[in-house]
Formats: C-alpha cells, structure tokens, sequence
C-alpha cells in the first residue's frame, strides 16, 4: 500500500470531529439540546469568559454573557428546544492551547433564529479539553447553511 493511500486513509479517519479537543464543544451542543446545564458546566473551565460580537449602525459591539446565566437558562429550557448545528470546523493548537473556529445556525423550537460563527478559545485541564472563552458573531443574513442542516428542520 502506498504512503499517499495510507496517508488518506488516516485523514478520512480522523476527522475534526472526532478530535477529542472537541469533546467540550460536543458536550455543549448536546447539553443545549438535551436540556442538561450539568453537561454544558462540564465543557467550561470555572472563570471561561462569553462574547457576542454584533455589528450596528453605529459599529462593531462586543457584549459580555454570563456563564451561570447561560447555565441557569439551558436547565430550564425544556429537551429539543435549542438546538445549533455548526460545520467548516477549524482547529489549531499549540501545547495546551487550541482554538476552534465553527459556521453555526441557531434554531429554537425547530425555527431558524440566527447564524454566525462560534470560536471558542480551549485549555488542556488534568480532566481534558475545556473552554476558556467562546465569542460568537450573530446575525439572521447572509446564512449559508448547509442542506442537510436546513432539511433536518423542514417542519
């Protein structure tokens, strides 16, 4: 077998997905999804920071969240509710330092609500990956969502 198949077999395998610094950023979505605030903690070290970044008639803003907000609000969401695919997954990383960089589409309750891009900054902990800091853009166009996203949420 040649080194070029071995080399795209090994590619095909591993895909950003499967990364397990992406273990954090899984954990989060599917805590959204499921409703599961102790889930969502987990992918999040104690002091990690959350940002939005909107553009307004008057510029750029960059609003501050709040984790225990965001936590509170997802474990009184109900199952199903919140859901945010993302693709075009981008990782770099450097020791234990990795940046992760996504195009998402929010949907609640099944409805499209807005799109961006989430990059969430990750630190390597004594118990795995976790966010340091995710900053997200969000806005309701241009969204160029894929189609096998967009068919998952026909009603």
């Amino acid at each position: 077998m040649s080194n070029w198949i071995i080399l795209s077999f090994i590619l095909a395998w591993v895909t950003p997905q499967e990364d397990p610094l992406l273990k954090p950023v899984r954990d989060l979505f599917k805590g959204m999804e499921t409703a599961d605030s102790t889930l969502v903690r987990s992918a999040f070290q104690p002091n990690a920071i959350m940002q939005s970044v909107t553009i307004s008639e008057t510029g750029t803003e960059v609003q501050e969240g709040n984790l225990n907000g965001f936590i509170t609000a997802i474990g009184s969401s109900t199952p199903g509710r919140l859901s945010e695919p993302i693709w075009n997954i981008k990782i770099e990383k450097d020791g234990g330092l990795a940046q992760v960089w996504a195009e998402y589409a929010l949907y609640v309750d099944g409805e499209f609500h807005h799109c961006g891009v989430d990059a969430f900054h990750l630190v390597k902990t004594s118990n795995g990956w976790k966010i340091l800091l995710v900053t997200d853009t969000r806005r309701t166009s241009p969204c160029e969502i894929p189609g096998e996203i967009k068919a998952r949420y026909k009603k």
